[in-house]
């Protein structure tokens, strides 16, 4: 609809700069064959990058793969709440993170992650997770790191080793412990990934 179509580019005008025509139209209806016309619409008011970034091939690869994992009807749910985690993903990528966050948590907690949070995998790239969670595992403890994962993977996903290390260096090894054990590492990021932030509200 109109309204919605002006409401959706007052928030998202890069969704529909990248978006080819045809590309979209094809993604749109696999999307809408998969989940629904009603959830497509409603994907599409919430988010039109998660349609203009996706390649349907690599798309329904990545659909197939995630069903496989965890099963058709949890894949649908996933799709009609996240969408750009599917279009984001690339499946060699993401299934070395799966194999990896698996080897660390265990397959069924895996697969409880990702049924609630497929972001967490598709943006993480492995060597960057690994230093990440190699470090956080020396302050606080691979069982308390493992902890963490289960509930948090897309923080580990968009830390960075030079992001710790920065941390430490500006809140000493203390303060660094008490909040990797205390807080989502993704509310870390908000509070304090940025410099401005970092400045307002100190360590």
């Amino acid at each position: 609809g109109k309204e919605a179509t002006i409401e959706r580019m007052k928030k998202d005008l890069q969704g529909f700069s990248r978006a080819k025509l045809e590309k979209l139209k094809e993604v749109v209806e696999y999307v809408e064959s998969y989940i629904g016309k009603a959830a497509t619409i409603e994907r599409m008011k919430n988010n039109l990058q998660g349609f203009s970034d996706a390649k349907l091939k690599d798309l329904k690869e990545i659909v197939e793969y995630v069903e496989s994992y965890i099963g058709k009807e949890a894949t649908i749910e996933r799709m009609k709440k996240d969408l750009q985690g599917f279009s984001d993903a690339k499946l060699k990528e993401l299934k070395e993170v799966v194999e990896y966050v698996e080897s660390y948590i265990g397959k069924e907690a895996t697969i409880e992650r990702m049924k609630k949070d497929l972001e967490g995998f598709s943006k993480a790239r492995l060597k960057e997770l690994k230093e990440v969670v190699e470090y956080v595992e020396s302050y606080i403890g691979k069982e308390a790191t493992i902890e963490k994962i289960k509930k948090d993977l897309l923080g580990f996903s968009n830390l960075k080793l030079r992001q710790l290390q920065k941390w430490e260096q500006e809140w000493g090894v203390k303060v660094l412990k008490e909040r990797l054990e205390t807080y989502n590492y993704q509310y870390l990021l908000e509070l304090y990934g940025n410099e401005q932030l970092m400045s307002s509200y100190g360590a």
